[in-house]
């Protein structure tokens, strides 16, 4: 999670975050805070396979064009959201 929130402090002006997190449950995020200029989606997935509440949520977001993405986490979930 410190780089999340690296990312989105060096955010050029202008420039809004969307941030999607998936974790198994909300406690898990005790050292993110919301983007200054942005958006921060928690999605508490709680026993669910990893992926299952990110991949989905992400591949119908509407986010403003062009897109820069920076994408961490489980290969298979990276992998299937990017096939999605």
């Amino acid at each position: 999670m410190p780089a999340i929130g690296a990312i989105t402090e060096q955010l050029p002006e202008g420039v809004t975050a969307h941030v999607f997190v998936e974790v198994p449950q909300r406690s898990d995020l005790t050292e993110l805070v919301p983007p200054a200029r942005g958006t921060l989606t928690v999605l508490e997935r709680g026993t669910a396979q990893p992926g299952s509440l990110l991949v989905p949520t992400v591949g119908t977001a509407r986010v403003p064009q062009p897109v820069y993405a920076w994408v961490a986490g489980v290969k298979e979930v990276v992998t299937e959201g990017w096939r999605s």
